[in-house]
């Protein structure tokens, strides 16, 4: 198996060429190392448009991660470990425009209220379809203007393929503590969801806080902004105190709802019905009592 080290040091060269694409252009900034794979935006030659490279430690790919892609093929890689050059399965998409939600959280360039909607948006929808994403993080999101957008879905499953994939298990922090004892699903997606919902909601809450000439971001608490990169009992109970402060019931009984030994979540999609169907009601609240 390779290293990422190995796999970024490649992608740093100025010139790459790749089996059957040829010549690509990487974007270096964008290079990012994860728990199978290092990805990339990039550019081919004589090419139009941006496309994510995805090279992957092994010399293969499973069904489930080619099932979106443009192109699988292969990229010769360096082995710091062996001194040989070994196979690196590269799988080529196209590239989702759009800023990382956690870029966008921790920066400040949006409203905090108006990203909660956007989240609360994108969750139900997601949660009326028969497949489940498999890795919901920020950093699977993408902010795309007035749209939140899921990427990256090595993870996914989906009803009418009941195997799904059992290579990967979520991004730890983000994936319930008993998904490895049972069989991928479409439920794995309902811890994800309420703890993102939960957490977005309550930054939304503190932000709206800051008076006029007052920076939203410094409202937040540093313990709930970091729970974006590394969800902590702390920072999820620092969350529903202020859901429950505001009288946003419907968030708060989203929140109560996490940590639970089952990951199915009863009545989440419900609930977030309920929210995208009166954000102006969720926000400026209170609502008397958990629905």
């Amino acid at each position: 198996m390779l290293s990422a080290i190995d796999i970024i040091h490649t992608l740093h060269k100025e010139r790459l060429r790749i089996d059957s694409i040829g010549a690509v252009d990487i974007c270096t900034s964008s290079i990012i190392a994860g728990g199978n794979s290092v990805v990339a935006r990039c550019r081919i030659r004589g090419t139009d448009g941006d496309f994510l490279l995805k090279c992957l430690y092994t010399p293969y790919a499973t069904t489930m991660q080619c099932r979106h892609a443009l192109c699988v093929t292969y990229l010769s890689i360096h082995s710091s470990l062996t001194g040989a050059y070994q196979k690196s399965c590269c799988i080529l998409r196209k590239w989702d425009d759009g800023i990382p939600l956690d870029v966008a959280l921790f920066y400040g360039s949006y409203d905090y209220r108006d990203l909660s909607r956007l989240f609360d948006r994108m969750a139900y929808e997601r949660l009326q379809r028969d497949e489940a994403h498999g890795d919901i993080s920020p950093d699977n999101i993408v902010v795309c203007d007035d749209r939140m957008q899921l990427i990256d879905n090595d993870g996914e499953w989906c009803a009418y393929n009941e195997q799904g994939t059992n290579i990967e298990y979520g991004t730890p922090g983000f994936a319930h503590t008993h998904r490895t004892m049972s069989p991928p699903s479409k439920v794995v997606d309902d811890y994800p969801i309420a703890l993102l919902s939960t957490l977005i909601a309550a930054m939304g809450h503190y932000a709206a806080e800051a008076q006029e000439g007052e920076e939203p971001l410094t409202k937040i608490p540093t313990q709930l902004l970091n729970g974006i990169v590394a969800p902590t009992q702390e920072s999820i109970a620092i969350a529903k105190q202020k859901l429950l402060d505001k009288g946003d019931m419907p968030h708060y009984s989203i929140a109560c709802a996490i940590g639970g030994v089952l990951q199915h979540i009863p009545e989440l999609k419900e609930i977030l019905e309920y929210i995208t169907t009166h954000e102006e009601e969720v926000f400026s609240g209170p609502l008397s009592q958990p629905l």
